[in-house]
C-alpha cells in the first residue's frame, strides 16, 4: 500500500535488480529509489522466484508485480478518496534509470525491453492527448483508412466477414492503439530537443566493481603495491577459506607462511591486503562457508 502510494506520488524514480540461484531455483530481488515530499526513499519490491533468469522472464515478473501493487492500492479507500491511482505504465513513464551488473540479461532488460516499454508508454500518452483534440470526422477517417489496411493484411474482406464479434472488437482495439502510438510518435518527434530529453531520459548504471574489469584489476594491484612503495604497514591479512586452514596449521611456524614451502607459496598467491575485502567475504571467513 505505502509503496504503491509513493510510486503514484513521485515524479521520477530509479530501479535496481539482481538475481541468484539456490537449489536450482532462480530468485530476483528488486529495489527502487525516489523522492516524495522532498525526502529520499529507498524501497524494496521484494525477492521473488522465477522460472529462469532470462531478461524476458525478469521483465514479465516486474510487470506482473506492478499490476499486483496497482490492484491492491487502486481498490483501497485511500486511493478512491485521494483520487490518486497507480498503474504499471506510470512506473515506466517515471523510470529514469536502472543499475545492475554487466550480465547479458541485465543489459537486454534495460536497453531492449524496458527501453521499448518506456517508448511505447510515452508515445501512447502523447497519442491519446492528440486524439482527444481531433475532430470526430477526422478521427473517423483516420481509423477507417487504417482498418482497411489491416483487413487487407489479414486476408481481405472475405476473411473479415467471417470473424466473430469478439475478434472484430479485438482487432478494432489493436487498430485504435496502433493509431495512438503512431500519432504519439509524430508528436514526440515534433517536440524541441530539450522536451524530448525530459520524456526520454533513461540511464543505465552498470556495476563498477566487477572483478574482470581492467580498471578493477589495475586498481587492486596498485593498492597492494602502495604499502611496499611507500614503506607503510599494510592492513591485516584477510585470509580466504583455503588460507584460513593454512594459517591455523602454521600458527606457530612463521616459515610456512613466508616465501618458502608449498604452504607459503599458496598463501602468497591468495592473500589479500584489504583491497578485496567484502562483508560477504569476512562473514564467509567467520563461518567457513563456501562464499569465503
Amino acid at each position: 500500500m505505502q509503496l504503491a502510494k509513493e510510486l503514484a506520488e513521485t515524479p521520477d524514480l530509479t530501479a535496481s535488480s539482481d538475481g541468484t540461484g539456490h537449489k536450482h531455483i532462480e530468485y530476483v530481488s528488486r529495489a527502487v529509489s525516489y523522492k516524495v515530499d522532498g525526502n529520499q526513499k529507498m524501497r524494496t519490491l521484494g525477492i521473488h522466484s522465477a522460472s529462469d533468469k532470462s531478461a524476458q522472464t525478469q521483465f514479465n515478473g516486474l510487470k506482473g508485480l506492478l499490476d499486483e501493487f496497482a490492484e491492491v492500492w487502486n481498490s483501497s479507500p485511500s486511493a478512491k478518496t485521494s483520487k490518486l491511482f497507480f498503474y504499471k505504465e506510470s512506473y515506466a513513464e517515471k523510470l529514469r534509470g536502472t543499475s545492475g551488473d554487466h550480465a547479458k540479461d541485465v543489459k537486454k532488460q534495460h536497453f531492449d525491453l524496458l527501453q521499448t516499454w518506456k517508448d511505447s508508454v510515452r508515445d501512447s500518452k502523447l497519442g491519446w492527448q492528440k486524439i482527444v483534440q481531433l475532430p470526430a470526422e477526422e478521427l473517423t477517417v483516420m481509423l477507417g483508412m487504417l482498418k482497411e489496411k489491416v483487413i487487407d493484411e489479414r486476408g481481405g474482406v472475405g476473411v473479415y466477414m467471417h470473424m466473430s464479434m469478439d475478434q472484430v472488437r479485438a482487432m478494432d482495439m489493436e487498430i485504435l492503439q496502433a493509431l495512438v502510438v503512431e500519432l504519439g510518435g509524430k508528436e514526440y518527434n515534433a517536440l524541441p530537443e530539450s522536451e524530448q530529453r525530459k520524456l526520454s531520459l533513461f540511464v543505465w548504471g552498470g556495476c563498477c566493481m566487477h572483478k574482470d574489469l581492467n580498471t578493477i584489476k589495475g586498481g587492486d594491484k596498485t593498492m597492494q603495491a602502495y604499502w611496499d612503495t611507500n614503506g607503510r604497514i599494510p592492513p591485516v591479512t584477510l585470509a580466504n577459506k583455503v588460507n584460513a586452514a593454512i594459517l591455523a596449521e602454521a600458527h606457530d611456524d612463521s616459515e610456512k607462511v613466508g616465501q618458502g614451502g608449498a604452504h607459503g607459496q599458496g598463501f602468497e598467491r591468495n592473500w589479500s591486503r584489504g583491497s578485496k575485502a567484502t562483508p560477504r567475504g569476512l562473514e564467509g571467513y567467520n563461518f567457513a562457508s563456501k562464499w569465503s
